[in-house]
């Protein structure tokens, strides 16, 4: 209790004849009131405290707000992205029925024994047509039974190419027509005994498969409509001089054709064609 606390009570107090009973009653009173001061005080400190605290509450909210809210947000999307990650694994994986549809490759190398021309003159009397034609597209491989003659069936696969005539040099194809010229070698797709699918590749030793939209000078061999053990009956003899191809009206020839040389104009190749023919026969 302090000072003025006490005076007061001291005040109150009214002392008379019968101070026994109402001077205690006073006492009683006056006596209650340190412990309500005291009430009083104890409910100030409490809201005291609950002043500081919310602050301090709200304080951590935030912080939980910056620094562990990330964190639970960076688990929760690495378990989407896994999840995701997963899915297309079950997707993109194979079934028995796919795996059973999925094509393997059978890769068959092979050497032509192609035949030697010592001059132009013996290259173009081989010859059935010698042409400048333009490759408009390239056809489908075709995949041939050639087991004439052979005590083991033989296949071999030959690739197409539609060519436009766009000059005649020798023979009676027809500048503007279009024609099929094949090239042993390609890829083809064949069926096993177990129902898989399989593609025979075969690479022939030299070929170089002419190339669409491209111009080339070509020696011709076969006639339309002859079989010769072919679908289409027009072939190159041999990939080392059966062709040249022809960029800014000069000869890409191949590294061993030692007929034209790299380079050559097309004028120049064309008179020595013409003047082959003119030629007596075996001349050099």
């Amino acid at each position: 209790m302090n000072k003025k606390t006490y005076s007061d009570s001291m005040q109150m107090l009214q002392f008379s004849a019968d101070f026994d009973k109402k001077t205690i009653e006073k006492m009683e009173i006056v006596a209650r009131q340190p412990k309500q001061c005291s009430d009083t005080a104890s409910t100030k400190s409490r809201f005291k405290w609950q002043y500081a605290a919310f602050p301090a509450l709200a304080c951590a909210i935030v912080a939980g707000i910056i620094f562990v809210l990330p964190l639970l947000t960076d688990r929760v999307i690495g378990s989407k992205t896994t999840f995701s990650g997963n899915t297309k694994t079950e997707n993109v994986a194979p079934t028995s029925e796919e795996t059973n549809t999925v094509e393997s490759e059978k890769i068959i190398r092979m050497r032509g024994d192609w035949p030697g021309y010592a001059t132009i003159q013996e290259l173009v009397e081989s010859c059935d047509h010698v042409i400048i034609g333009e490759v408009k597209n390239t056809l489908p491989v075709v995949r041939i039974n050639e087991t004439a003659n052979s005590l083991h069936e033989v296949w071999h696969n030959y690739t197409p190419s539609e060519i436009l005539i766009k000059e005649v040099i020798v023979g009676t194809m027809k500048e503007g027509d279009t024609v099929a010229i094949v090239q042993p070698g390609g890829s083809y797709a064949v069926k096993t005994e177990n129902d898989e699918m399989e593609t025979i590749t075969e690479i022939m030793e030299d070929i170089i498969f002419l190339e669409k939209g491209s111009v080339y000078l070509l020696f011709v061999h076969g006639e339309e409509n002859v079989g010769k053990g072919l679908p289409y009956s027009y072939y190159l003899p041999t990939p080392q001089v059966a062709y040249c191809q022809i960029v800014d009206d000069k000869l890409i020839a191949h590294e061993e054709n030692h007929l034209f040389e790299n380079g050559t104009s097309v004028k120049e190749a064309i008179a020595m064609i013409e003047e082959s023919l003119n030629a007596p026969e075996g001349a050099g």
